[in-house]
Formats: structure tokens, sequence, C-alpha cells
């Protein structure tokens, strides 16, 4: 949680790509060339494609191709059809079969204890994302700790993470990385915790100190601002750019992050701003939600008292 400002200059392969201009998006890069409409099937699952956008599958080959196109799948020149990297990434059979995507697969890597001195699993997920995601998440769910529940007349196992929370990470994990860099996007699972790590991510640690969180979200068509006060305080590294933080009622915070519309990260203001995001809320018809027991406090302040 929270946020960093570091000069541009101490990062000089990214300084570069900036200057040199924007990256051609993934359905402007075609990998595969030159192939007839069978080919792009033995390459593509159009199965899943209609399935997931609920749509029936054409019975005409010329049916499930012209979708493509619509959606940039593939490309057509006089030579035949083109795979783009956005039809790859997301509905390869095997991403291995592309040049520069065996190294896109997600890896998922269990550890024995809280340290990787000694590896328990692992398992590479060698199809296009929108295949396999599903697929991951049950695997991931079914390697992360558990504590045993007892209830009425049943036990069950419960997760150490919800998998709401666990789909939300993946999912940004790959949506976020930098495509035109080689690297996998890796999910590591310790005895303690998990990480999520993916290539060109900037890994740093925010500002230490007194700071508001705040999250705005919504359910259901029902918007609340999330707000507190916290204190960013030193702590083990970890991915991405972070800060541990010291809360007056951690249990309370971490209700609304995991029960509530707060599906993960939020923002670190390093003022004490709670009062002003408060009042903002009476005026563009969003609930204030404060995690510490202080709205009698914060109401107080506004009135000057």
């Amino acid at each position: 949680m929270g946020t960093i400002t570091r000069k541009l200059k101490d990062f000089p392969a990214k300084e570069a790509k900036i200057w040199k201009g924007g990256q051609k998006p993934l359905e402007k890069i075609v990998l595969k060339k030159g192939l007839s409409g069978q080919d792009v099937f033995s390459f593509l699952s159009a199965e899943v494609y209609f399935d997931m956008m609920n749509l029936p599958l054409p019975q005409d080959i010329n049916g499930i191709l012209d979708r493509f196109l619509s959606e940039n799948l593939i490309t057509k020149d006089e030579i035949g059809y083109g795979i783009t990297k956005l039809g790859a990434i997301l509905f390869a059979k095997r991403l291995s079969n592309f040049d520069g995507l065996k190294r896109k697969m997600v890896r998922v890597i269990v550890y024995k204890g809280k340290g990787k001195v000694e590896t328990i699993r692992e398992q590479s997920f060698d199809k296009g994302y929108a295949i396999c995601f599903e697929e991951m998440v049950a695997w991931i769910n079914s390697q992360l700790p558990a504590n045993e529940e007892i209830g009425m007349a049943l036990r069950k196992d419960a997760r150490m993470y919800p998998e709401i929370a666990i789909r939300e990470l993946a999912a940004n994990m790959i949506i976020h990385q930098d495509f035109s860099e080689q690297g996998f996007p890796m999910i590591e699972i310790y005895s303690d915790r998990i990480t999520l790590s993916n290539p060109g991510a900037v890994e740093a640690q925010a500002k230490l100190g007194e700071m508001t969180l705040c999250r705005f979200d919504g359910d259901n068509g029902e918007y609340s601002l999330l707000l507190g006060n916290a204190k960013g305080v030193d702590g083990p590294y970890t991915k991405g750019t972070y800060v541990w933080v010291e809360v007056e009622n951690w249990k309370r915070l971490e209700a609304k992050i995991v029960e509530g519309p707060y599906i993960h990260h939020c923002v670190g203001i390093h003022k004490d701003i709670v009062p002003v995001l408060y009042e903002a809320c009476k005026y563009i018809g969003v609930k204030p939600d404060l995690y510490d027991d202080n709205e009698e406090e914060v109401k107080a302040y506004i009135r000057g008292e």
C-alpha cells in the first residue's frame, strides 16, 4: 500500500522506452503468418472463446474466423491468416508454440517454510491466460495453507486467503505486466505469505510515517470510501511498491478489506486528510466508511471544535 515517486534517471531502460515512444499494441503484433483457417484452430481454442462470450459456436469455419478477425485475435492478408499476440496470449492452446511467449506462461512455486531453500512443488501454465485462469486459481487455492474450522457438525478447511482475493491479485499480475519484456509472471507460496511478481514491475518501499489510507469502491450501485489513519513502519522486503503499516484496529480494517467491496490495494497519502475526505463524501454522494472508531472526533474537527 502507498505511493512513491522515484527519479526516472534511476531506471535508464524504462527512460529509453518512454523517449522512444509507445509500444505497439498486442493486436498489432503478428506472431504467426501465412496460416490456413485450420492452422489457426490448431493454435487457438475457438471453443473456449465462444464459451466465455456466451455465444453459440458457428457451424461454418468462416463464421469463427470472421469473429476472430473482428476481435483482432487474427489478421488476414494475401498470404493467409496471421495470429496476433493478443490472440495468442489469451487463447493459445500452448503458449510455447509461439516465439517469445514461452516465458509468458504463469509459474507457481510452493516452498517449504518461510524461505526459498526447499521447493515442495512447481507448476507452469502453458496455455493462453483466458483458457488457464480458472484452472490456475483453483490450483493456487489447493496449495495455500489452511486452518481447520470445527462447525456445528462438520470440520472444514479454511484457506489463509479468500479465493476472491487470489483471483483479483492474479488477474492484476497478468494484466499489468510489461509484455515487451521477457520473464515469467510468478506466484510464490510460502508457509506465512504469498507473493506475486511480473516483468516490468518497479519494486520499492514507500515513504514511512503518518498517513491516511483510503480506497473508493462500489458494490451493486452503492459507493463508499474506506478511510482512516495509519503509520508507515519498517518491514521485510516484498514485491511491487509497498509499505508496511500500523493501524489502531487491525481486525476492523482487515474485515473491511476482505469482506467489503474493497478487494485489495488502497492509496496512502502522507498527511492526515481524513476530515477532508469525510466532508467531501457529503457533496459527491459517497458513503464515508471509517475503519477507526473516531467518527464523532472527525465531525467535531470539521465543525471547528
